[in-house]
């Protein structure tokens, strides 16, 4: 009945969070940047520091990607719920034709892309004018 709608669509929110932190996580573990994450470590003469600072860098990253990934998914569920509390009205408003998304959870997916991807060309446009001017190594 509708408690036990209400408990299985908390279950559903709860594994959907639930497999955003490991997609991030495990996106954090793989990613390419994994390999630079090496090159200080292999650098420093001293086993502790460069351990150290091979620990931090894996959770440091995996932290932040399942963080982005959690945030993600508790924003389109969110989108997604006030989607479905939309009266009937508003729903036989809006037209099929339309080929603007209207779909809440896909506008939330769609914006937090587009930051996300403007955040990594900015920061690489960074990275790249830093490096050119020599500047890079002195962060």
């Amino acid at each position: 009945t509708e408690t036990e709608t209400e408990t299985d669509a908390e279950k559903t929110g709860t594994m959907r969070s639930r497999w955003s932190f490991l997609i991030g996580f495990t996106h954090g573990v793989a990613s390419p940047s994994g390999i630079l994450s090496v090159l200080p470590g292999v650098v420093l003469d001293d086993h502790g520091k460069a351990s150290a600072y091979l620990i931090a860098f894996f959770v440091t990253s995996t932290t932040a990607m399942g963080v982005f990934a959690g945030v993600f998914g508790a924003a389109a569920s969110l989108a997604q719920e006030r989607a479905g509390r939309k009266s009937r009205f508003e729903k036989a408003k809006a037209s099929d034709s339309d080929s603007r998304v209207t779909d809440a959870p896909t506008k939330v997916a769609m914006a937090l892309n587009l930051f996300a991807g403007l955040a990594a060309v900015a920061i690489g446009v960074v990275w790249l004018v830093l490096s050119s001017l020599g500047k890079l190594g002195d962060l």
